[in-house]
């Protein structure tokens, strides 16, 4: 009987290229089209407007890893988002968007 090994974050880390943790698997995402990478661009062109309007926040860019405490995700990779949370340096932000805190 074969079995999955799960993986961690440490192997989230080495994947080059855009991933997410879902299912205990490393599921490896394809590049986006042009129509979807031009509506994240405009999304978040749209939210670097919103923060430098109201300097809060910051607006993060496709190909980032926040980690999860979902029942079934331990990572989210957004093409773009509005986060108020901690930077995370060299490593994933530490916080999730406030839209998934609640999920």
């Amino acid at each position: 009987m074969l079995t999955k090994t799960r993986v961690t974050l440490e192997d989230l880390y080495a994947v080059s290229g855009k991933a997410e943790l879902v299912n205990g698997e490393l599921v490896i995402m394809s590049p986006t089209g042009d129509k979807p990478g031009r509506a994240g661009g405009e999304i978040l062109a749209s939210l670097h407007s919103h923060v430098r309007l109201t300097s809060f926040g910051r607006a993060v860019s496709d190909n980032r890893s926040f980690l999860t405490n979902l029942i079934r995700r331990k990572s989210f990779s957004p093409d773009a988002v509005f986060y108020t949370g901690r930077p995370g340096g060299m490593k994933f932000p530490p916080d999730v968007p406030e839209r998934l805190s609640g999920v």
